[in-house]
């Protein structure tokens, strides 16, 4: 039996209310001893679903009388011969691609039986050795004339480079002014350069003012207007007046030019500058890099 509420309040689970003692109203007691309605179970229904249809091959066709089909004897016969037929043919044409490609060289390939080329055979050998020492003959022509080709290309630079290098040590003495290096003086004109150092490798324009620079194997001379304006040496070949050269130490030249007027470093190198004349009356200065002690370059230009 359940609780129930009185009208005073009080919640109850007897039949009478224990604030008030007044009786459980009649209906409650009459609705809580019916019995609970019965539950009716609703019956579930399973629909069946279709067979999907099977691409078997020996499934049963409609209209049929149940029996599975079977391939029949005589289409595997068919079958057979149709792929015989096909080996035939592949092997009829192997053996005429082979009889038209291998007309002029037999089959590298063994197949048990030799091919009638003996007259070939003995033929080839003596062609061969006829056109071996023919291919030796022309091989070492070829040879020598490369050999005659390196030796002239060798031999003409080295017979510049001594008339380059004989050349300026001729003029060292015969030069009039202490701005001079390998026997070129500032002042002198462009063909007395040429006269003395021939033909120039290149000739640029780096700064773009006309004063063009002349590459020799050892020196680089400016020239401007067909005058000598500056000088550069590019190898210990060269030499000043009073003899010094790249390599030369700093001993020697200050033994030969005294201390510098002008001394300052640029990079890993100091700078000995001394002032002379040109023999064209202009003002000048002649530079000597000097690095770990030793000349690096010499160098002149005009002021």
């Amino acid at each position: 039996m359940s609780d129930w509420t009185c009208s005073c309040g009080q919640v109850n689970s007897g039949n009478f209310c224990i604030g008030c003692g007044k009786v459980r109203p009649k209906l409650n007691i009459a609705a809580e001893l019916q019995p609970p309605p019965e539950k009716k179970e609703i019956p579930v229904i399973h629909e069946k679903k279709p067979m999907p249809p099977t691409n078997n091959a020996f499934s049963v066709p409609s209209g049929s009388a149940g029996i599975p089909t079977e391939p029949s004897h005589k289409e595997g016969l068919l079958g057979n011969k149709k792929l015989v037929f096909g080996v035939v043919g592949c092997v009829l044409l192997a053996a005429i691609f082979a009889m038209f490609s291998g007309n002029d060289k037999p089959s590298t390939r063994s197949t048990g039986t030799r091919p009638n080329t003996t007259a070939s055979t003995q033929a080839k050998p003596q062609t061969q050795q006829s056109q071996r020492p023919q291919q030796t003959q022309q091989s070492q022509r070829t040879q020598q004339t490369q050999q005659s080709q390196r030796t002239q290309q060798t031999q003409e630079p080295r017979q510049l480079q001594q008339t380059q290098q004989s050349s300026p040590k001729k003029q060292v003495s015969n030069m009039s002014s202490d701005l001079g290096l390998g026997g070129i003086c500032i002042g002198d004109r462009k063909k007395d350069v040429q006269a003395l150092y021939g033909k120039e490798q290149k000739i640029t324009d780096p700064y773009k003012n006309g004063h063009l620079h002349y590459f020799y194997s050892d020196i680089e001379v400016v020239i401007a207007n067909g005058i000598v304006t500056g000088f550069v040496s590019n190898s210990p070949q060269v030499r000043t007046k009073r003899g010094i050269h790249e390599g030369s130490t700093l001993q020697d030249v200050l033994q030969a030019y005294g201390d510098s007027t002008s001394k300052f470093t640029y990079g890993d190198e100091i700078m000995y500058e001394y002032p002379f004349k040109s023999i064209d009356n202009k003002n000048c200065l002649l530079r000597f890099a000097i690095k770990n002690g030793r000349v690096d370059y010499i160098s002149a230009r005009t002021l």
